[in-house]
């Protein structure tokens, strides 16, 4: 006879006898259930804790695994829920562990990007009515009722931010209105100084607005309707107020700046992001826009040359758009949310405390094996790892770059604050700590000469074909080198070069060239792209690095650097380079084809080289391989014809190919003298970077920033700050 037992609320079935049908079954489900539960809670935590360090990884395998986890993590959870619901007997742990769970999902939900679509983000609606039938259906006692739907409702409120982040950060590329505001100010605020008493490392008459525009309730004047805000406001806080603050805290500053520039990366993050909600800027056509940079950003606050300033500026600047664009920062930072996250920060300790004290005698159901201690000790794991989560989001807020351009807002605004020493301390407490690194501060690197042969590797196309075409994978050719870190020299290379120009443009590289007297090279500023241009002196630098690398340090290291980065973009991230990305890739595909037939047989980079500059045409015995002397000395007599022009089969590759033009700058850049060498190439390098680092493109700049940050991406905020938005200013000698 059949009999019903209660057990903490949840229904058991049993038999007269003992025998419960389908005992081993249950009791496997329950064992499965254990170890998801606690899998799902170790990768969850896993993802929390490492996701703020997406933005500042390269890897794109490490970031498709992390994004791989993530949804995994979400499908297990569901798969686990279903196995609660399918068992026999219950346990009362269940909602909470699928509870907690779907909380802990939440957070590494928070933590990721915007880039989710709709039909995901309704997954995890459906999702939470599902444990809210769980609930219901396995919870009768109060006790639990309340700790877990306090629980769920913070889970909606969640979801509700992130929602408002992925709106707020869609409409900054339209009609977002607080832009606009920043928009229509930038058209007017030079009015509010004189242009005669500029100073831009003081940022006098720079009134670029830090906080407190989204205060201000004024109403659009006609004709332009634009929102015109008042010089003397008490709520906008400016890049001047900050500089002219006498507190004791910004004035100690002076010696590194780090604060003031701060909000000045914020102010500048405000900028920025015109240019990806499509609003014109303003500035651009006043000289005070140049000099901001010229001598602002180029100096430290003491007046001194400073060429780590500027990128460091616009590293933190970037990491503000980051933010604005792929978290919901800005959401948490708005009016009255700082107080709320407060209160739910208390709730969760609460909740915690009461789910522990429910542990207290507990028992395993009747009718599944005696795991009482197992259960407990997963309960503990869950608990323990939610507030882990907590303290831990609470710690990136507090030290986070927003709470500390709030604080500073506040001081500049508030003599209260001024005055009041305590506070003084604490703020710069939490100003002077940097959690995480903002980037990465490496760049690509890629040479053709080297990896032209590469085949990736036969289980690649197996992951391809399992994960049904969702990765992409690397193409013939396409190796990438170690990333190098930035150099110091590479970048006060660049930025000497900026300082020198006249805010008007730059060549291709043929300014360069016309400086160091060798107008002899400039067809090789002439060809048909940039891409063209690019993968030539790719070419020709690579052969002079091989064949004689003696020189300046200094200029090698800047020449070789840029060279393969800028190979790194053709190969990688054509969408940063002036031609179209879809044109740039066919002509990298057709150089890699190029290579292939021309350096066929040919291992080492050495011989390569040796290969295009025709020198194995009287080497007879260093060949490795099964060819004889003479097949070599017909392969180099043949490399030289094609150089020289002599085509012997219309199906080889002419000297109009890349390779061949390569070839040929290498062999006259081989006949300079030899120090001069190297200060050409690096002049060339230096001056072709600024070139293509002005890009209408903002777009492809958002989607890099994602994968963790591109190098040009910082030399492209630096130029629009200067007023350089656009190649169409520059001299053009190449076609676009």
């Amino acid at each position: 006879m059949a009999e019903i037992r209660r057990d903490a609320g949840c229904v058991a079935r049993t038999t007269g006898g003992g025998n419960i049908p389908g005992l081993d079954s249950d009791n496997g489900r329950l064992a499965s259930i254990e170890a998801l539960v606690s899998l799902t809670t170790i990768l969850l935590t896993l993802l929390v804790l490492f996701g703020p360090y997406r933005r500042r990884c390269r890897n794109r395998l490490l970031r498709e695994a992390m994004w791989t986890s993530f949804t995994i993590s979400f499908s297990i959870m569901s798969y686990t829920v279903g196995l609660m619901q399918n068992l026999h007997f219950c346990n009362r742990l269940f909602p909470i562990w699928a509870v907690f769970l779907f909380y802990i999902s939440i957070s590494a939900y928070s933590v990721g990007y915007n880039e989710e679509t709709k039909r995901k983000k309704w997954r995890v609606v459906v999702q939470l009515f599902l444990l809210v039938w769980l609930l219901r259906s396995y919870t009768e006692t109060a006790s639990l009722y309340i700790p877990l739907g306090l629980l769920l409702v913070i889970s909606m409120i969640k979801i509700r931010e992130r929602t408002i982040a992925f709106r707020i950060a869609k409409r900054s590329f339209g009609l977002e209105s607080k832009i606009k505001l920043i928009a229509d100010f930038m058209s007017y605020e030079h009015e509010w100084s004189n242009e005669d008493h500029l100073d831009p490392v003081k940022m006098k008459g720079y009134h670029y607005i830090v906080t407190g525009e989204d205060e201000t309730e004024l109403e659009p004047k006609p004709p332009l309707y634009l929102v015109p805000l008042k010089k003397d406001s008490h709520k906008v806080v400016t890049t001047q107020m900050v500089w002219e603050c006498d507190g004791e805290l910004l004035i100690n500053d002076d010696s590194d700046g780090k604060l003031k520039d701060l909000c000045l990366s914020f102010a500048l993050f405000k900028l920025l992001r015109r240019r990806f909600a499509g609003y014109p800027l303003h500035e651009c056509q006043q000289q005070k826009t140049w000099r901001f940079v010229h001598d602002g950003l180029l100096y430290d606050l003491s007046g001194n040359e400073s060429y780590e300033r500027a990128f460091r500026v616009i590293k933190v600047e970037l990491a503000f758009l980051f933010d604005f664009l792929y978290t919901k920062y800005h959401v948490i930072f708005t009016a009255s949310i700082p107080k709320r996250k407060i209160i739910e920060f208390l709730v969760i300790i609460v909740c915690c405390g009461m789910v522990a004290f429910e542990l207290n005698g507990y028992h395993a159901p009747i009718g599944s094996i005696n795991l009482g201690d197992v259960d407990v000790l997963l309960t503990c794991l869950v608990v323990i790892a939610i507030l882990m989560l907590e303290l831990f989001e609470w710690v990136t807020i507090v030290f986070s770059d927003w709470m500390k351009v709030l604080l500073i807002s506040k001081y500049v605004k508030k003599q209260s604050w001024r005055q009041n020493r305590p506070l003084k301390k604490i703020i710069e407490f939490i100003c002077r700590r940097k959690l995480l690194k903002r980037w990465e501060k490496k760049m690509g690197q890629y040479s053709l000469l080297q990896s032209y042969d590469y085949n990736p590797p036969r289980w690649l196309y197996m992951v391809d074909l399992i994960t049904l075409g969702s990765i992409d994978l690397p193409k013939e050719g396409q190796r990438e080198d170690t990333p190098v870190k930035v150099a110091k020299q590479v970048k006060k290379a660049i930025l000497q070069l900026l300082k020198t120009n006249n805010g008007g443009g730059f060549s291709n590289g043929s300014s360069s060239l016309v400086r160091n007297e060798r107008r002899d090279l400039l067809w090789a500023c002439h060809l048909e792209t940039h891409t063209h241009t690019i993968l030539v002196w790719h070419i020709a630098t690579s052969i002079c690095e091989n064949q004689w690398n003696f020189g300046d340090a200094i200029d090698i290291l800047v020449a070789t650097t840029l060279s393969k980065y800028c190979a790194y973009l053709v190969a990688f991230v054509p969408a940063l380079l002036p031609n179209h990305a879809y044109a740039t890739e066919s002509i990298f595909d057709a150089v890699v084809d190029e290579a292939r037939i021309m350096l066929k047989g040919w291992k080492s980079l050495e011989e390569r080289c040796d290969e295009l500059m025709g020198r194995h045409e009287t080497e007879m015995g260093n060949r490795v391989g099964d060819e004889r002397p003479e097949t070599i000395m017909r392969r180099g007599i043949r490399v030289w014809k094609r150089l020289l022009g002599i085509r012997e089969d219309e199906q080889q590759p002419g000297p109009d190919t890349v390779i061949a033009k390569g070839a040929k700058l290498a062999k006259q850049l081989l006949e300079t003298r030899l120090h001069f060498k190297w200060k050409i190439l690096a002049d060339f390098w230096v001056e072709l970077m600024l070139f293509i680092a002005p890009s209408d493109n903002a777009e492809a700049h958002v989607e890099n920033l994602a994968n963790g940050g591109e190098f040009i991406t910082h030399l492209w905020a630096l130029l629009s700050h200067a007023g350089i938005i656009d190649r169409s200013t520059s001299p053009q000698y190449a076609h676009p």
